[in-house]
């Protein structure tokens, strides 16, 4: 059974970086909050659809994050 889809408290944040993104990272962990809460798409599948492994890309998001910065849904 999967957990569900957390993380809607940073829908707005993870739009603005979507819209000024300036290195593939920043889009990638944009895409990485995006992609589950607006298309329900697993995490293996997020991983999938912005290249990177499923450890990547949850480790990508909470090491880039401080208590007020996106982090991935489900990591």
């Amino acid at each position: 059974m999967t957990r569900p889809v957390s993380g809607s408290n940073h829908i707005e944040a993870a739009r603005t970086l979507l819209k000024s993104a300036k290195t593939a990272d920043e889009l990638r962990l944009a895409q990485a909050v995006l992609l589950p809460l607006e298309l329900d798409l697993s995490v293996s599948q997020t991983a999938a659809a912005i290249g990177r492994s499923v450890g990547i890309m949850c480790s990508m998001s909470r090491s880039s994050a401080s208590p007020d910065v996106i982090t991935s849904p489900n990591c």
